[in-house]
């Protein structure tokens, strides 16, 4: 097949077949020299002069490089007896002749056998002539041409021609045309699993931190830094031969050439500097990748890029890899790298090992789930040396849906945390990007009347519907209630995201984030406006349910630390029976005091006292007196509720609760006093 030109072969092959099926069209032309028939010499096409160079094909680099006459090659092969057929014809095999008629491929497999082998099989229909005597049978026989091709033998191999056997196959992942792994999204995982059981098995026994350095030391190679551009525009880049490198020299500041060995990562120090994460990991993570399922193709580009240089055309792997309009193939092959780089260094099963065992104890500390989740996400995180974001991505794609609604980066920051009840698919989105939304809004008349008479507005990432029960004022302007953050789908409008193009600049890190990967378009349907509104027109009872809400939360934190009823009285010093009304929805004025007073008895974080009084019919107000709770809040939460009276004695200020009616009763008749007599007095 490939393997035309050995020495065994006597150059008979009948190539004017190649000429007339356009052989001609690639960069290199093959004419026979007119003294030595059935030999041939190599030219430059003068059609490729101006031609620009691409990513090639396997089956181009074939047509081009490796032509093949399958018809010559089984005449040959039956001429010198070296092959025959799989069917019995009656007569003895020994005196009959064969003449291949006609050849037709049937089709073609290409297999990856390891990082640096893969069989390439073509499946040949010959129809056949037997020669018997006077006797000519035609004849049909299905034959396998192999060749085991290898990049360290620039892809070349030995050809081996039997007859085509179904059980014969070669088993592995089959490639694409571009020498890489015909991955689906279900295959990613084995993928990345088949790498760490080769290189870093440690990491598929027990829950560790991969060592991305040492990963790429088992493989062969060494990583060293280098300021591979002026601008930090490549983070990193893997190299499998010996090569002249164009780097920047920080103290020279210019660009100079400098040699580097073969099997190098060399990775910018510079690029892989992120605001608030190093990317380092990530790009050797990627670069080992690389080496694992990409070299076939790598070296098929290399050979390529030599023979062109051969043709006189200039080839800069960096105006091929890096220009505009690069081919699929090549953004396949990136995809891949990046889609494997957090599969590596989260592996699936340790991942979620590690995350039950710290959801489990956040679960138990924490009695808002969100930040319960939120908190297994940043230790998880910590422990893998991952970004929050992909760390976030990554249990999503584990199937943890508790992560949906944290973490929501939009508009250059973080979402309140939110969720919502019903399905919403991967191209659905609550949250939208302001300038998503400006230029949907520019498009969609419906969309633009309902801002435009601010029926919606767009709060928080969120277009939701213009209500006090779901929209608060505060001093940073409108913002979302709890309520409405606790099922955004009850207000909001949804929508559907559509990528017109993805962009060849990866932000590294980041896992199918729909908000980092940037949102081309966004549509809006009738039915999502419909919904929203049905809903608010049979809405619930919002302060009740805020209510039961607010109850449910003191007693699952009793529940959490062990208390009774009467031991959380006696450590809120409420007065009891406003006590037990207060824990039976029975008052309607409960004040803050009160309310925080509660939340330092079970042992609540300030982040949680505060979330306390959110979801408790008390509201904070603009006033002196509750900031300077909220101040003491984040200073005295671990302190009992009489050290934090006397911390507001001392600023003269009134307590959190009366102190002198806790352990006793007040007069049948007697109206309850506030909690908070001087109030007006004190703020104003």
């Amino acid at each position: 097949m490939e393997v035309l030109y050995t020495n065994n072969f006597d150059g008979c092959a009948d190539y004017s077949a190649f000429y007339d099926n356009g052989f001609d069209a690639g960069p290199l032309l093959y004419r026979e020299d007119a003294a030595a028939s059935g030999f041939f010499h190599m030219h430059q096409n003068p059609l490729w002069a101006e031609e620009k160079p691409q990513i090639i094909l396997f089956s181009d680099f074939l047509n081009w490089y490796e032509p093949v006459d399958y018809k010559a090659t089984l005449d040959w092969l039956f001429y010198n007896k070296e092959i025959s057929i799989g069917k019995k014809l009656g007569f003895p095999a020994a005196h009959t002749s064969f003449q291949v008629a006609e050849t037709k491929i049937k089709t073609t497999y290409l297999t990856r056998m390891n990082e640096t082998t893969f069989c390439h099989d073509v499946i040949v229909i010959a129809s056949l002539l037997a020669h018997y005597g006077s006797h000519t049978i035609p004849v049909t026989e299905w034959y396998r041409f192999r060749t085991i091709r290898s990049v360290q033998n620039d892809l070349m191999g030995e050809l081996e021609v039997s007859i085509y056997r179904p059980a014969d196959n070669m088993k592995g992942w089959s490639l694409t045309d571009c020498l890489a792994p015909d991955f689906r999204y279900s295959d990613l995982e084995e993928g990345a699993t088949e790498l760490l059981r080769t290189y870093y098995d440690k990491a598929l026994r027990y829950p560790c931190h991969v060592d991305t350095r040492e990963l790429a030391y088992n493989m062969g190679y060494t990583v060293k830094d280098a300021f591979l551009s002026e601008n930090s525009r490549f983070r990193a880049r893997v190299l499998f031969e010996d090569s002249d490198i164009r780097v920047f020299n920080p103290d020279k500041g210019i660009m100079e050439t400098r040699i580097f060995k073969e099997k190098t990562i060399l990775v910018d120090p510079a690029a892989n500097r992120g605001k608030n994460y190093d990317f380092t990991e990530d790009s050797i993570a990627h670069e080992c990748n690389h080496i694992f399922w990409h070299q076939p193709c790598q070296k098929m580009q290399s050979v390529h890029r030599q023979r062109m240089e051969f043709a006189g055309l200039s080839c800069d792997l960096e105006t091929i890899l890096h220009e505009e309009g690069e081919r699929e193939e090549l953004r396949t092959i990136e995809r891949q790298a990046r889609a494997m780089t957090p599969r590596v260094r989260m592996p699936a099963a340790q991942t979620a090992i590690l995350t039950q065992q710290y959801q489990q104890a956040n679960d138990q500390r924490y009695y808002n789930h969100g930040m319960a989740v939120e908190k297994t996400i940043s230790q998880v995180a910590a422990f893998f040396g991952t970004s929050k974001e992909t760390t976030r991505n990554r249990q999503k794609e584990l199937g943890n849906t508790a992560v949906n609604g944290v973490l929501v980066h939009c508009n250059g920051g973080y979402l309140p945390r939110h969720s919502w009840s019903g399905e919403l698919r991967y191209n659905e989105s609550y949250s939208i990007e302001s300038d998503v939304l400006n230029a949907l809004r520019a498009n969609d008349p419906v969309l633009n009347v309902l801002l435009s008479h601010e029926l919606f507005v767009y709060v928080d990432g969120f277009v939701c519907l213009n209500h006090p029960d779901y929209i608060t004022f505060g001093k940073r302007g409108r913002s979302l209630t709890p309520g409405a953050l606790k099922d955004v789908g009850r207000c909001c409008l949804k929508f559907t995201i559509h990528h017109e193009h993805e962009d060849n600049e990866f932000t590294y890190g980041v896992l199918n984030n729909i908000d980092k990967r940037g949102m081309a378009s966004a549509e809006l349907s009738q039915t999502a406006i419909d919904e929203v509104l049905q809903r608010a027109a049979t809405r619930y009872d919002l302060p009740l349910k805020i209510r039961e809400e607010f109850l449910f939360t003191i007693k699952k934190n009793m529940e959490i630390v062990g208390l009774t009823e009467g031991q959380l009285q006696e450590m809120s010093m409420i007065e009891e029976n406003r006590f037990h009304k207060i824990l039976r929805g029975a008052v309607k004025g409960v004040t803050v005091g009160e309310v925080v007073a509660i939340g330092l008895s079970l042992g609540m974080t300030p982040e949680e006292i505060i979330d306390l009084v959110d979801k408790s019919p008390a509201k904070w107000e603009n006033c002196l007196y509750h900031e300077i709770i909220k101040v003491f809040i984040h200073e005295y939460y671990r302190e009992t509720v009489h050290t934090f009276n006397l911390a507001l004695i001392a600023c003269n200020q009134p307590p959190l609760v009366d102190e002198s009616l806790t352990f006793k009763r007040r007069p049948r008749k007697a109206k309850a006093a506030s909690a908070e007599p001087a109030l007006c007095a004190v703020c104003s």
